[in-house]
């Protein structure tokens, strides 16, 4: 992989998938990797550079030194040029095929909502009762308002990649609208249908979370397009008060998640203000009995049929046992178990975190895997149906996919790529 290229100018040498190499009309050494172009430029004191640019249509043969206009470091030798565009390959492919993976992902799930979105349509037309109702396939409006917050998390996501992509392109409106149209669609449908089952499920709580998580991922993820100067005001206003505003929708959630149960039923005994508390209260104590490895994984109704009297009945039977994912784990597993589930999700993020600091990956998947956690936080606070199969899979899948996107290795030569622009 390292050996010297020899070429003859006006002639080209492929050197594995979409790598090309040449010399130029000048006799210097260069390749063509997808739309980007890389050369090996003399500097002074008989060093070398690595020159890029983007987009030269003409063969390398006919290329000279004025097509290109960046500069990303000292080179050695030839060998070390052909090693720096292999990199870059290398991560180009990789993002292809993260690209592939991301559309194909948010496609299936649009066609997952659309399904339910009509099946709930028809049944409420032909009367079918709440069995093809969103009533009838989730147990709670909060497990059904997770899991489309989710998907809803995603097709934004989705969205907002391209409009970066669309920023750093200085494209024109009309190219803008393309792309949008062309890369962006998915996401644009996956957000319709997502928001709307997600308002048909009835959660005010899992619209008001999921809302408030959405829009601050949202901003952290295109803040680039507004925190400039050059903006404007009004931007740079909406880039500064945002955050603030989608913190204090997802606490109003919160507090109406414990003020306001929606998740009781009507008409049972004890009614009583502020419910979850008691519910709360309750497991708590359960798990004060086994502190250390708990009652056992998928017994936490063994314990509320055995705590539940006329007075707590009204809080202890509304779907959603614990009502908080933390204690939920401390209830079944125990401390032991709870603190190997911790340290396992506590490595995978910081290896998230890694990626997302060093800048070796690309930014916007590890932000949504990051926000997806999130997400499933905040409502873990005030819900424990969280055992949702197609909800622990998918989010298994955003966190193990963020993971191995967050050991790739940036190549650097990557100045030139325009794919990174966007990140």
């Amino acid at each position: 992989m390292t050996t010297t290229l020899h070429t003859e100018p006006g002639s080209s040498t492929p050197a594995g998938p979409g790598v090309l190499f040449g010399r130029s009309a000048e006799g210097f050494l260069a390749a063509r990797v997808g739309d980007n172009a890389f050369a090996m430029l003399p500097g002074g004191d008989g060093r070398y550079y690595l020159a890029s640019a983007w987009y030269i249509a003409r063969p390398i043969a006919e290329w000279t030194r004025s097509d290109f206009y960046g500069h990303s470091g000292e080179l050695a030798d030839e060998a070390a040029f052909r090693a720096q565009v292999e990199e870059n390959a290398l991560h180009q492919r990789q993002r292809s095929a993260l690209d592939i993976m991301w559309a194909g992902l948010v496609w299936t799930s649009f066609v997952y909502c659309a399904w339910m979105f009509f099946r709930h349509i028809a049944a409420g037309f032909a009367g079918a009762g709440d069995a093809a109702t969103f009533e009838g396939v989730f147990s709670s409006a909060a497990e059904a308002s997770v899991l489309f917050g989710m998907l809803a998390l995603m097709g934004s996501a989705r969205v907002s990649h391209v409009l970066k992509q669309i920023d750093a392109e200085a494209s024109s409106r009309s190219e803008g609208v393309e792309k949008l149209m062309r890369d962006g669609l998915g996401g644009l449908l996956l957000l319709g249908f997502a928001v709307t089952c997600l308002v048909l499920t009835g959660s005010r709580v899992g619209f008001m979370i999921t809302g408030g998580v959405v829009v601050l991922h949202a901003w952290w993820d295109t803040r680039t397009l507004v925190r400039h100067t050059e903006r404007g005001l009004v931007r740079r206003v909406i880039g500064r008060v945002t955050p603030f505003l989608a913190i204090g929708v997802v606490a109003w959630g919160i507090w109406l998640a414990y003020a306001e149960d929606e998740s009781v039923a009507d008409g049972l005994a004890g009614a009583v203000p502020f419910t979850s508390f008691q519910r709360l209260q309750t497991y708590w104590f359960a798990f004060q009995q086994h502190p250390v490895f708990g009652i056992g994984l998928g017994n936490l109704e063994i314990v509320r049929d055995h705590v539940t009297t006329l007075a707590n009945a009204r809080a202890l039977l509304a779907p959603g046992d614990a009502q908080n994912v933390a204690l939920s784990w401390l209830v079944e597993a125990g401390v032991a178990g709870t603190a190997a589930l911790t340290l396992l999700l506590g490595a995978m993020h910081v290896q998230l975190a890694r990626g997302l600091g060093s800048r070796h990956a690309p930014r916007t998947f590890l932000r949504l895997a990051l926000a997806a956690s999130l997400l499933l936080l905040i409502h873990g606070l005030t819900d424990s149906s969280l055992s949702l199969p197609s909800l622990v899979l998918l989010y298994a899948f955003l966190l193990g996919a963020g993971c191995g996107v967050a050991s790739w290795r940036r190549p650097s030569s990557s100045g030139a790529s325009q794919e990174d622009a966007g990140s």
